[in-house]
């Protein structure tokens, strides 16, 4: 509320516009979020003094401006000035308004608002303020004013929408419900029929999950005891009162109406309060239609699987966590053909490297769930292991590979029956779980070669009836060149042979559908080249790897979104360890430019912020240099990463230092983190910090990074 709404009240009273004084002062569709006022006690008190001073003659609209304000400030809830408590204990009658609630447990209580459309010869729009008051009223859980604006259908309805609302959630101990709305107090009805029972009923569950509502969603629907939405009248004059009245969805009963909604509108159907609440917790403008197919896959497996990755991965956590998702998910993995669509599905989410969703649909797939996949769909859930040590081994997280490769290695043997590729996936996944505890051995693990050795006859073949690609041959490739580079320069050519072969078993250039593959290598290339020192060929890589032909082609392709987190990742580090003055300069400016839309927790993020801080502070950009530093420290030790990315708070610990920005408190607290994730890598290999002073460490990682942090780890 800022002082301009107030001196438009204010007009409204010059003017005698009452009716839109009253309409003003019932709107509540974009305060759920907002502050109680942007200024001052003093300037807010003499704006409604001279607000109140206008209304002498209208006493109700007065009371109605006093429960407008004790309104704005119950749902800003902590965003509200330290001062306003005390000023509307001053000036507002609290008893009047909202009688069985001492003041001084407000801000222990909590309230949502959420609007009601009621028709009385015209519809109309009220809000009506649920609350969840500690202690509160005996009796009623409307005040009694409130209660005279309402006839007994509608007193009905709200004690069948306290009803239904506790079929999903409990009234915590010490607690109780509470509701009034935002109108004025004249004794008259207000409110016929049973129609604000489903509104109502979303707006108890909002407080006693302390869940937002959906701001521009207006709901219509009569609500049983059960939970149950059934049918009201009136649905065309509702909607056409919404769409009015700003708002963008309207939720009815799911019955025949009139009509159809005008296009503008999306009109949400609902049977049950489950699925109302779900909808009314989630619902953004324009996404209507997305929650209904939520809501389809929640009842249907077929549905659930062809959708699983493209609805959002937050509206799936809630509906787990509500609950909801038990039988669908039950059904799906009780199904061979169920089991390896969602293993499908699983595989392109986690190939986008949309880590969040690809870790919340796996957590779907509890203990119980997965014994079933293992009894319907043993390829599938030995695939599943194989997603799981993925996912993990992207987060760097050593004990969750480990635990799903134990998982996987005991359906290996029939896997190997059923599909190579399958195992051959499952074997380059457990050789990146190596990289990521810092082990690096140029030998490859018996297992591995004696299935490379068959994979290579296979190709063999292939190649002679004219088919050039194996990609899963060209993976594995490019991960054994990666190991011949975290094993360091001394094995270049044999990181060069590797890569080679890679690029042959993709097609060598000829089959299109593998050029991002390929690209790939190019991108191992740039790191193995930038550790050997060998400047040039890395450059030649990482414009190849960039798809550009020159620097000047770079620039105008940093507009837009042309490379993704890897391309940003390997073009900091071959900046950071060049004397390109001018191209590292340009890159630096817009890198801390387009910094907040760049980054993020997820690996290789960390990285490239330590290295764009490495190119501020060759740059003598100290003060940016310190920021970016810092983030990188952030991001290492993010909760989402393991001890493989939590390790690296070395690197940037140690540019901290060379400037003198290490804070000695929270650097003892860093320092205890790294020391911790260093525990579950290889002991053999962090020696260096285990017989060594941390300080020190922190000298020889800035000197000689390599030392710890080989080819891309760095």
């Amino acid at each position: 509320m800022e002082l301009a709404d107030l001196n438009s009240l204010y007009h409204r009273t010059v003017q005698k516009e009452y009716d839109w004084l009253v309409e003003d002062l019932s709107n509540l569709l974009f305060a759920a979020d907002a502050d109680f006022f942007a200024g001052s006690r003093d300037t807010f008190h003499a704006a409604t003094t001279k607000l109140h001073s206008r209304l002498t003659d209208v006493p109700e609209i007065s009371n109605l401006l006093d429960l407008f304000l004790l309104t704005r400030y119950l749902l800003a809830g902590n965003r509200a000035p330290g001062w306003v408590a005390s000023w509307l204990n001053d000036h507002v009658d609290w008893n009047r308004h909202l009688p069985g609630i001492e003041k001084g447990q407000m801000q222990e209580s909590r309230f949502r608002a959420v609007p009601v459309v009621a028709v009385c010869g015209e519809a109309c729009v009220r809000y009506f303020v649920t609350g969840l008051v500690k202690g509160g009223p005996d009796g009623d859980i409307c005040p009694a004013w409130a209660a005279a604006l309402l006839d007994q259908e509608s007193r009905d309805a709200i004690r069948s929408a306290v009803k239904a609302a506790l079929q999903i959630a409990a009234i915590p101990p010490g607690g109780s419900l509470y509701c009034y709305p935002l109108t004025v107090a004249n004794q008259r009805c207000q409110f016929t029929g049973s129609s604000l029972g489903l509104a109502l009923a979303i707006g108890f569950l909002a407080v006693l999950t302390d869940r937002p509502i959906a701001s521009r969603l207006l709901a219509t629907g009569d609500i049983s005891d059960r939970g149950e939405v059934q049918p009201v009248g009136s649905l065309d004059i509702k909607l056409k009162c919404a769409r009015v009245k700003g708002f963008s969805a309207f939720m009815q009963p799911d019955q025949e109406r009139g009509t159809p909604p005008p296009p503008d509108m999306e009109v949400i159907p609902v049977a049950k309060i489950s699925d109302a609440w779900l909808i009314g917790s989630l619902h953004t403008p324009g996404r209507g239609h997305e929650l209904l197919t939520l809501l389809r896959m929640l009842e249907d497996p077929q549905v659930f699987v062809n959708n699983m990755d493209h609805v959002d991965d937050k509206w799936i956590r809630w509906a787990e966590k509500l609950g909801r998702l038990k039988k669908v998910t039950d059904a799906v993995t009780e199904s061979m053909e169920f089991s390896q669509r969602f293993v499908d599905k699983l595989d392109l989410v986690l190939k986008s490297w949309n880590l969040q969703a690809a870790s919340t649909l796996s957590a779907l797939i509890s203990a119980d769930r997965f014994q079933r996949m293992k009894a319907a769909a043993p390829l599938a859930a030995f695939r599943f292991c194989t997603l799981n040590i993925a996912l993990n081994n992207h987060r760097g997280n050593v004990a969750g590979a480990d635990k799903w490769a134990a998982v996987g290695r005991k359906l290996f043997p029939s896997a190997l029956k059923a599909d190579i590729n399958a195992c051959a996936d499952y074997l380059n996944n457990r050789y990146v779980s190596r990289h990521n505890c810092y082990t690096f051995r140029s030998e490859f693990p018996g297992e591995l070669a004696d299935l490379l050795a068959c994979l290579e006859r296979r190709y063999a073949v292939q190649c002679d009836g004219g088919c050039l690609a194996e990609p899963v041959l060209g993976e594995l490739y490019g991960t054994i060149a990666q190991n011949f580079a975290f094993c360091g320069p001394g094995f270049l050519t044999d990181f060069d042979e590797y890569i080679n072969r890679s690029v042959k078993a993709f097609g060598d250039g000829q089959v299109s559908e593998y050029k991002h593959q390929i690209l790939r290598e190019f991108c191992y290339q740039v790191y193995a080249y930038l550790d050997a020192g060998l400047m040039d060929r890395a450059e030649t890589a990482l414009l190849t790897y960039l798809e550009v032909e020159d620097w000047s082609q770079l620039r105008s392709k940093m507009v837009g979104k042309h490379f993704g987190p890897f391309q940003h990742a390997a073009l900091a580090r071959f900046l950071a360890d060049s004397r390109l003055g001018a191209e590292k300069n340009a890159y630096l400016q817009w890198a801390l430019e387009h910094k907040s839309s760049l980054s993020g927790a997820n690996h290789p993020w960390q990285l490239w912020s330590h290295n764009i801080a490495r190119m501020a502070q060759d740059l003598g950009d100290h003060e940016s240099a310190t920021t970016m530093y810092l983030l990188s420290v952030k991001y290492c030790l993010s909760d989402q990463n393991g001890p493989t990315v939590k390790v690296m708070t070395l690197l940037p610990l140690s540019g901290l230092k060379t400037l003198n920005a290490l804070d000695k408190a929270d650097f003892e607290h860093k320092e205890k983190d790294t020391l911790k994730a260093v525990r579950e890598l290889d002991s053999n290999y962090f020696k260096l910090l285990s017989e060594n002073n941390f300080d020190d460490v922190l000298d020889t990682v800035r000197e000689q990074p390599r030392v710890l942090f080989p080819f891309t780890y760095r």
